[in-house]
Protein backbone atom coordinates (compact mmCIF):
# COMPACT_ATOMS: atom_id res chain seq x y z
CA UNK A 1 0.00 0.00 0.00
CA UNK A 2 1.42 3.36 -1.01
CA UNK A 3 1.71 5.78 1.87
CA UNK A 4 0.95 9.47 1.45
CA UNK A 5 3.84 11.56 2.73
CA UNK A 6 1.37 13.95 4.28
CA UNK A 7 -0.42 11.30 6.35
CA UNK A 8 0.43 11.30 10.04
CA UNK A 9 0.94 7.97 11.80
CA UNK A 10 -0.12 7.21 15.34
CA UNK A 11 2.52 5.89 17.72
CA UNK A 12 0.95 2.45 17.39
CA UNK A 13 1.12 2.49 13.58
CA UNK A 14 4.74 3.65 13.57
CA UNK A 15 5.67 1.06 16.17
CA UNK A 16 4.13 -1.71 14.04
CA UNK A 17 5.76 -0.56 10.79
CA UNK A 18 9.21 -0.25 12.37
CA UNK A 19 8.89 -3.26 14.69
CA UNK A 20 9.65 -1.15 17.72
CA UNK A 21 7.86 -0.75 21.05
CA UNK A 22 5.73 2.20 22.17
CA UNK A 23 8.01 2.50 25.19
CA UNK A 24 11.09 2.89 22.99
CA UNK A 25 9.45 5.61 20.89
CA UNK A 26 8.52 7.51 24.04
CA UNK A 27 12.10 7.09 25.28
CA UNK A 28 13.45 8.49 22.00
CA UNK A 29 11.13 11.47 22.47
CA UNK A 30 12.43 12.06 26.03
CA UNK A 31 16.00 11.99 24.68
CA UNK A 32 15.12 14.49 21.92
CA UNK A 33 16.31 11.82 19.52
CA UNK A 34 13.00 11.38 17.71
CA UNK A 35 10.36 14.05 18.32
CA UNK A 36 6.83 13.46 16.99
CA UNK A 37 5.51 15.74 14.25
CA UNK A 38 2.46 16.54 16.32
CA UNK A 39 1.16 16.00 19.83
CA UNK A 40 -2.56 16.25 20.56
CA UNK A 41 -2.89 18.85 23.31
CA UNK A 42 -6.10 17.29 24.63
CA UNK A 43 -4.97 13.70 25.11
CA UNK A 44 -1.19 13.78 24.57
CA UNK A 45 -1.30 11.37 21.62
CA UNK A 46 1.82 11.47 19.48
CA UNK A 47 1.74 11.48 15.66
CA UNK A 48 4.61 10.88 13.28
CA UNK A 49 5.35 11.39 9.58
CA UNK A 50 6.74 8.92 7.04
CA UNK A 51 10.10 10.63 7.44
CA UNK A 52 10.31 9.16 10.94
CA UNK A 53 10.40 5.64 9.48
CA UNK A 54 13.70 6.43 7.75
CA UNK A 55 15.05 8.05 10.90
CA UNK A 56 14.20 4.96 12.98
CA UNK A 57 15.85 2.67 10.43
CA UNK A 58 19.03 4.76 10.70
CA UNK A 59 18.95 4.65 14.51
CA UNK A 60 18.46 0.88 14.53
CA UNK A 61 21.25 0.27 12.02
CA UNK A 62 23.71 2.32 14.08
CA UNK A 63 22.64 0.61 17.29
CA UNK A 64 23.17 -2.80 15.70
CA UNK A 65 26.86 -2.01 15.17
CA UNK A 66 27.26 -0.79 18.75
CA UNK A 67 26.84 3.00 18.42
CA UNK A 68 25.35 4.52 21.57
CA UNK A 69 22.17 6.61 21.51
CA UNK A 70 24.19 9.63 22.69
CA UNK A 71 26.51 9.32 19.68
CA UNK A 72 23.56 8.77 17.35
CA UNK A 73 21.84 11.89 18.67
CA UNK A 74 25.00 13.95 18.13
CA UNK A 75 25.35 12.57 14.60
CA UNK A 76 21.71 13.27 13.68
CA UNK A 77 21.98 16.85 14.89
CA UNK A 78 24.81 17.73 12.49
CA UNK A 79 24.10 20.47 9.96
CA UNK A 80 25.11 20.17 6.32
CA UNK A 81 25.76 17.05 4.27
CA UNK A 82 29.56 17.37 4.60
CA UNK A 83 29.38 17.45 8.40
CA UNK A 84 26.97 14.51 8.43
CA UNK A 85 29.24 12.38 6.24
CA UNK A 86 32.35 13.27 8.24
CA UNK A 87 30.56 12.46 11.47
CA UNK A 88 29.30 9.15 10.13
CA UNK A 89 32.77 8.20 8.88
CA UNK A 90 34.25 8.95 12.30
CA UNK A 91 31.58 6.86 14.02
CA UNK A 92 32.14 3.94 11.66
CA UNK A 93 35.93 4.13 12.05
CA UNK A 94 35.61 4.03 15.84
CA UNK A 95 33.22 1.07 15.65
CA UNK A 96 35.57 -0.73 13.27
CA UNK A 97 38.43 -0.37 15.79
CA UNK A 98 36.24 -1.58 18.66
CA UNK A 99 35.04 -4.58 16.66
CA UNK A 100 38.60 -5.48 15.70
CA UNK A 101 39.56 -5.45 19.38
CA UNK A 102 36.53 -7.59 20.24
CA UNK A 103 37.47 -10.07 17.49
CA UNK A 104 41.00 -10.36 18.90
CA UNK A 105 39.61 -10.91 22.41
CA UNK A 106 37.17 -13.53 21.13
CA UNK A 107 39.92 -15.30 19.21
CA UNK A 108 42.02 -15.36 22.37
CA UNK A 109 39.05 -16.71 24.33
CA UNK A 110 38.46 -19.35 21.66
CA UNK A 111 42.07 -20.51 21.97
CA UNK A 112 41.61 -20.84 25.74
CA UNK A 113 38.39 -22.81 25.27
CA UNK A 114 40.10 -25.19 22.83
CA UNK A 115 43.04 -25.57 25.20
CA UNK A 116 40.71 -26.42 28.09
CA UNK A 117 38.79 -28.86 25.89
CA UNK A 118 42.06 -30.56 24.97
CA UNK A 119 43.12 -30.70 28.61
CA UNK A 120 39.74 -32.14 29.65
CA UNK A 121 40.06 -34.91 27.06
CA UNK A 122 43.61 -35.60 28.21
CA UNK A 123 42.59 -35.72 31.87
CA UNK A 124 39.61 -37.95 31.05
CA UNK A 125 41.82 -40.36 29.13
CA UNK A 126 44.40 -40.43 31.92
CA UNK A 127 41.82 -41.08 34.65
CA UNK A 128 40.09 -43.83 32.67
CA UNK A 129 43.40 -45.44 31.75
CA UNK A 130 44.84 -45.28 35.27
CA UNK A 131 41.63 -45.89 37.23
CA UNK A 132 42.48 -49.50 38.06
CA UNK A 133 46.24 -49.16 38.01
CA UNK A 134 48.81 -48.03 40.51
CA UNK A 135 51.80 -46.80 38.53
CA UNK A 136 52.05 -46.55 34.75
CA UNK A 137 55.36 -46.17 32.93
CA UNK A 138 54.91 -43.62 30.12
CA UNK A 139 57.14 -42.16 27.45
CA UNK A 140 56.81 -38.37 27.68
CA UNK A 141 58.11 -35.69 25.32
CA UNK A 142 60.38 -32.81 26.34
CA UNK A 143 58.34 -29.98 27.81
CA UNK A 144 59.22 -26.34 28.40
CA UNK A 145 58.02 -24.61 31.55
CA UNK A 146 58.08 -21.08 32.91
CA UNK A 147 58.32 -20.96 36.68
CA UNK A 148 59.09 -19.20 39.96
CA UNK A 149 61.43 -20.89 42.41
CA UNK A 150 60.43 -21.50 46.04
CA UNK A 151 62.56 -22.97 48.83
CA UNK A 152 61.22 -23.51 52.32
CA UNK A 153 58.54 -25.36 54.23
CA UNK A 154 55.58 -26.71 52.30
CA UNK A 155 52.78 -24.10 52.26
CA UNK A 156 49.70 -24.57 50.05
CA UNK A 157 49.20 -20.80 49.76
CA UNK A 158 52.51 -20.46 47.93
CA UNK A 159 51.07 -22.22 44.90
CA UNK A 160 48.07 -19.89 44.60
CA UNK A 161 50.29 -16.83 45.03
CA UNK A 162 52.89 -17.94 42.47
CA UNK A 163 50.41 -19.08 39.81
CA UNK A 164 48.50 -15.79 40.05
CA UNK A 165 51.74 -13.80 39.93
CA UNK A 166 52.84 -15.53 36.72
CA UNK A 167 49.51 -14.95 34.98
CA UNK A 168 49.37 -11.31 36.11
CA UNK A 169 52.88 -10.62 34.83
CA UNK A 170 52.20 -12.34 31.52
CA UNK A 171 49.27 -10.00 30.99
CA UNK A 172 51.19 -6.95 32.25
CA UNK A 173 54.12 -7.69 29.92
CA UNK A 174 51.75 -8.01 26.97
CA UNK A 175 52.73 -11.64 26.45
CA UNK A 176 49.20 -12.90 26.99
CA UNK A 177 48.33 -16.36 28.26
CA UNK A 178 47.68 -18.05 24.92
CA UNK A 179 51.22 -19.43 25.10
CA UNK A 180 50.38 -21.46 28.21
CA UNK A 181 49.57 -25.00 27.16
CA UNK A 182 49.22 -26.90 30.43
CA UNK A 183 47.43 -26.97 33.73
CA UNK A 184 49.33 -25.55 36.72
CA UNK A 185 52.33 -27.72 37.56
CA UNK A 186 55.30 -27.90 39.88
CA UNK A 187 58.65 -29.66 39.96
CA UNK A 188 58.95 -31.04 43.46
CA UNK A 189 62.29 -31.73 45.14
CA UNK A 190 62.21 -32.62 48.85
CA UNK A 191 65.15 -32.00 51.14
CA UNK A 192 65.89 -35.32 52.83
CA UNK A 193 67.80 -33.61 55.63
CA UNK A 194 64.95 -31.29 56.71
CA UNK A 195 61.26 -30.50 56.25
CA UNK A 196 62.09 -28.00 53.53
CA UNK A 197 61.36 -28.46 49.84
CA UNK A 198 62.38 -26.89 46.55
CA UNK A 199 59.55 -26.10 44.16
CA UNK A 200 59.57 -24.80 40.63
CA UNK A 201 56.00 -23.56 40.34
CA UNK A 202 54.60 -22.59 36.95
CA UNK A 203 53.08 -23.70 33.67
CA UNK A 204 53.99 -25.59 30.56
CA UNK A 205 54.39 -23.16 27.65
CA UNK A 206 54.91 -23.13 23.90
CA UNK A 207 58.56 -23.46 22.92
CA UNK A 208 58.51 -20.06 21.17
CA UNK A 209 57.15 -18.14 24.17
CA UNK A 210 59.67 -15.72 25.67
CA UNK A 211 59.37 -14.29 29.18
CA UNK A 212 62.05 -12.03 30.64
CA UNK A 213 60.35 -12.01 34.04
CA UNK A 214 60.51 -15.68 34.94
CA UNK A 215 62.90 -18.61 34.60
CA UNK A 216 62.39 -21.13 31.85
CA UNK A 217 63.70 -24.64 31.47
CA UNK A 218 62.97 -27.85 29.64
CA UNK A 219 61.71 -30.93 31.43
CA UNK A 220 63.63 -33.73 29.77
CA UNK A 221 61.68 -36.27 27.78
CA UNK A 222 61.94 -39.96 28.57
CA UNK A 223 60.31 -42.62 30.70
CA UNK A 224 58.21 -41.46 33.64
CA UNK A 225 56.48 -43.47 36.35
CA UNK A 226 53.07 -41.80 36.55
CA UNK A 227 50.38 -41.97 39.20
CA UNK A 228 46.91 -40.37 39.19
CA UNK A 229 45.73 -39.16 42.59
CA UNK A 230 42.11 -38.22 43.30
CA UNK A 231 41.57 -36.19 46.46
CA UNK A 232 43.09 -33.44 48.57
CA UNK A 233 46.71 -32.42 48.58
CA UNK A 234 47.28 -33.26 52.25
CA UNK A 235 46.86 -36.99 51.65
CA UNK A 236 49.09 -36.66 48.60
CA UNK A 237 51.90 -34.97 50.51
CA UNK A 238 51.62 -36.98 53.72
CA UNK A 239 51.12 -40.51 52.50
CA UNK A 240 51.49 -41.10 48.79
CA UNK A 241 54.94 -39.88 47.83
CA UNK A 242 56.75 -42.50 49.89
CA UNK A 243 54.33 -45.20 48.71
CA UNK A 244 54.78 -44.24 45.05
CA UNK A 245 58.55 -44.09 45.42
CA UNK A 246 58.58 -47.54 47.04
CA UNK A 247 56.36 -49.06 44.35
CA UNK A 248 58.57 -47.67 41.60
CA UNK A 249 61.56 -49.44 43.09
CA UNK A 250 59.58 -52.65 43.50
CA UNK A 251 58.68 -52.44 39.79
CA UNK A 252 62.36 -52.58 38.88
CA UNK A 253 62.88 -48.89 38.14
CA UNK A 254 65.04 -46.19 39.67
CA UNK A 255 64.00 -42.55 40.13
CA UNK A 256 66.50 -40.24 38.44
CA UNK A 257 65.29 -36.77 39.37
CA UNK A 258 62.62 -34.55 40.95
CA UNK A 259 58.99 -35.41 40.22
CA UNK A 260 56.64 -33.28 38.12
CA UNK A 261 53.22 -32.66 39.64
CA UNK A 262 50.34 -31.70 37.31
CA UNK A 263 47.32 -30.15 39.01
CA UNK A 264 44.64 -31.02 36.45
CA UNK A 265 41.52 -30.44 38.57
CA UNK A 266 42.39 -27.95 41.30
CA UNK A 267 40.90 -25.32 43.58
CA UNK A 268 40.55 -22.88 40.68
CA UNK A 269 38.09 -25.32 39.08
CA UNK A 270 36.25 -26.78 42.09
CA UNK A 271 36.18 -25.94 45.83
CA UNK A 272 35.61 -29.63 46.66
CA UNK A 273 39.06 -31.02 47.42
CA UNK A 274 37.85 -34.62 47.20
CA UNK A 275 37.38 -34.00 43.46
CA UNK A 276 40.92 -32.77 42.84
CA UNK A 277 42.84 -34.75 40.22
CA UNK A 278 46.63 -34.63 40.33
CA UNK A 279 49.20 -36.58 38.33
CA UNK A 280 52.63 -37.26 39.78
CA UNK A 281 55.37 -38.06 37.26
CA UNK A 282 58.78 -39.44 38.35
CA UNK A 283 61.60 -39.65 35.77
CA UNK A 284 62.89 -43.20 35.86
CA UNK A 285 65.31 -45.67 34.30
CA UNK A 286 65.17 -49.45 34.36
CA UNK A 287 67.41 -51.04 36.99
Amino acid sequence: MKMDNGILLSIGQLAKICNISHKTLRYYDDLDLLKPSKVNEDNGYRFYSKWHITRIMTIKQLQEIGVSLTEIKSFLQKDGSANVIDSLQNILAEQENELEEQIQQLQSSLKKVKLLQSQCESIKDKVIFDAHSQIIIKKLQTRRIVFKLYRGEYKPDVFREFYKSIIDNFIQDGVGISGIDSSPLAIFKPDKTSSNIELKIGYGVNSDLISNTYCQEDIAGGEYACYIHEGNYESLMNDLYEMIYSNIEKSGYKVTGPCVVNYYINEAITPQSENFITEIQFPVIKN
